[in-house]
């Protein structure tokens, strides 16, 4: 079962990053608890933070999904009840 473990920002800069979940081949992701705090830990690396970005969570399989995955995992695996909602927020989750 893969759970969601916190929300996450992904943002595609170009470049090959070290350490970053399986499916990122460029770009950074930064986790927090709500994804305010993600934008924060970007703003405090120095990152442009009115680029474009997606906002998503980390899962238990070390992969970045965006909202609507987000919604789907959390849906399936009784996160969260099926509200008929297309996209999750970190506020959904706890």
């Amino acid at each position: 079962m893969e759970k969601l473990i916190c929300a996450a920002n992904y943002w595609d800069d170009g470049i090959e990053h070290v350490h970053q979940p399986l499916n990122i081949k460029t770009g950074i992701v930064a986790c927090g608890w709500r994804h305010h705090n993600c934008v924060q830990i970007m703003k405090l690396m120095g990152k442009p933070i009115n680029a474009p970005y997606i906002r998503g969570f980390l899962t238990s399989k070390g992969r970045f999904v965006d909202r609507q995955e987000g919604q789907y995992i959390a849906a399936t695996y009784g996160i969260v009840p099926h509200t008929g909602g297309t996209t999750l927020t970190s506020e959904d989750l706890y």
